[in-house]
């Protein structure tokens, strides 16, 4: 459900970006992270939105970060 909020949050600030990097967030955590530090910097995203966004994608990252961990753990139990 994060994942959902994080892309409608997306879809909401990019209407605001040039035509030319609409296309752009469609990518890793971290090349998402870039690029709304990008927006930010470029002035297509205002400093509010970029801070709820980061905050999202970080917790997001950290859900993902908690999963990889717990398949990875529950392999090596597997090969016991």
């Amino acid at each position: 459900m994060r994942a959902l909020e994080l892309t409608i949050k997306v879809y909401r600030v990019t209407p605001n970006f040039p035509r030319e990097e609409l296309y752009g967030p469609t990518s890793s955590a971290s090349e998402l992270d870039y690029r709304f530090l990008l927006a930010r910097d470029l002035e297509f995203l205002e400093r509010h939105r970029y801070d709820g966004l980061r905050k999202k994608l970080e917790e997001l990252r950290r859900m993902l970060t908690a999963l990889i961990l717990r398949v990875d753990n529950e392999r090596q139990l597997a090969k016991c």
